[in-house]
């Protein structure tokens, strides 16, 4: 497990989930970033913010990350949907959910901006 301190001073031990709930969320990630749509009007900025919203508010994607989280420690217990009903624990929800997808998510991606970087360079979304 990975050890993680929270902005709160909190703990979070993170463990990789399994393939199969990794790759469900890498795939409703995906769904929801494809969502988003680039046009000229809105520019690549309104674009990047509005897959961050739609990741973040998507019910298909938190329904992902709970089987992720439940392989993860939080205080030195398993996390479940109840350890938020905690009104002091509901401040770390997003930072968690952050930093467990992340760990989850860039297995999948290690090889996929390698693979990508030429067709963003052709729509400008490529750094620089």
């Amino acid at each position: 497990m990975k050890l993680h301190t929270l902005k709160s001073g909190r703990t979070l031990e993170i463990g990789l989930a399994d393939f199969r709930a990794g790759k469900n969320l890498f795939d409703a990630v995906i769904k929801e970033i494809k969502a988003s749509k680039l046009d000229a009007e809105s520019g690549k900025e309104n674009f990047l913010k509005d897959a961050v919203l739609s990741v973040l508010s998507s019910e298909n994607v938190e329904r992902a990350l709970w089987p992720c989280m439940a392989k993860c420690l939080y205080e030195k217990n398993y996390i479940t949907p109840n350890i938020f009903e905690d009104v002091s624990a509901r401040e770390d929800f997003l930072e968690i959910c952050y930093e467990v997808g992340q760990e989850n998510l860039i297995p999948f991606g290690k090889n996929l901006y390698a693979e990508l970087s030429p067709l963003l360079g052709i729509v400008g979304l490529s750094q620089g």
